[in-house]
């Protein structure tokens, strides 16, 4: 990405809960997602889990709701992509250590083929283990297998023929063509607990930190000292680094307000993409519209302010 490209200020819209606001069913999402792009949101966000354990709670403080949808993000993004130009797609995140290196590499090649070059990879180790028993991946070795997943991935993107050697992937002189319109320089946002291990990790092998879910602006500030000092000691520049963070409706007062509030505050901490997400602040698509269209102001006022 260009140096403007990295520093920019995105509104990112969460599509869980999507539906029914905007579209009565899960096959209406790509049309949905059509109109928050004429609405000016920058980017859509999914997450992914297989399943969930029932009554369980996320590491990152969020109390889940284990009958809640739970769609496979590279799929649906795949849809969004043939009704949408401008808006990027992201992830937020897919569990890397539950796919194959080869798996997650062509599939997220094949989606920015599709879409002319807009997908960005959201990544994190996992925090289920019986995800990982489903499929048969020690749990013990998901941080290993998520460095290594980046590292092929980033060579299979660079072009073909291609050869790795690791730990849980060894090939040699293969071809996995198309390679991504980014190249290997599709985005990898890597997520994890605002800690020194997670700042190095995202210094090494990322070009992003997603703030867990339920991250509050102290949190975040903590994560992003602590990916400043990981810049500091690799001698990188902290600025190519972009951050995500999840505003919350957090106080009182009316619901939309207060996240705008901490929308504000997240980007007056430097957070380049914040999410939101619409189902906790409009009943309805005229509601969700102002909030939209008033969150990009937001973010065009603070772009103008520095």
């Amino acid at each position: 990405m260009s140096d403007q490209a990295v520093r920019a200020r995105r509104i990112v819209v969460k599509l869980n809960g999507l539906v029914p606001l905007l579209s009565p069913t899960v096959a209406g999402l790509p049309a949905a997602v059509a109109e928050l792009e004429e609405w000016g949101a920058d980017a859509v966000v999914l997450g992914q889990h297989l399943f969930y354990d029932s009554d369980i709670d996320h590491p990152g403080s969020v109390r889940l709701d284990p009958a809640r949808t739970s769609l496979d993000p590279l799929l649906v993004l795949a849809s969004i992509a043939a009704t949408t130009k401008r808006m990027r797609l992201t992830t937020g995140a897919v569990v890397a250590p539950l796919y194959s290196a080869a798996g997650l590499g062509k599939a997220v090649a094949s989606l920015d083929q599709l879409s002319g070059g807009r997908m960005e990879l959201g990544v994190v180790a996992g925090w289920q283990r019986s995800e990982f028993d489903a499929v048969g991946i020690p749990y013990e070795e998901r941080f290993a297998r998520l460095e290594e997943i980046i590292r092929y991935c980033r060579v299979m993107w660079s072009g073909s023929p291609f050869s790795f050697e690791g730990r849980f992937t060894r090939v040699a002189g293969v071809y996995a063509n198309p390679v991504p319109v980014q190249g290997p320089s599709v985005p990898v946002y890597i997520g994890g607990r605002p800690t020194g291990i997670t700042a190095r990790r995202v210094v090494r092998l990322g070009d992003g930190w997603i703030a867990s879910e339920g991250a509050r602006a102290p949190d975040v500030e903590v994560g992003m000292e602590q990916l400043r000092t990981a810049c500091r000691d690799a001698g990188a520049d902290a600025s190519r680094y972009r951050v995500r963070a999840t505003a919350h409706p957090d106080g009182t007062g009316h619901a939309a307000d207060r996240l705008l509030d901490h929308t504000r505050d997240l980007f007056a901490l430097g957070v380049n993409d914040v999410t939101v997400a619409l189902g906790g602040v409009a009943r309805d698509r005229r509601e969700a519209e102002e909030f939209v269209r008033a969150a990009v102001d937001l973010r065009q006022a603070t772009d103008d302010s520095v």
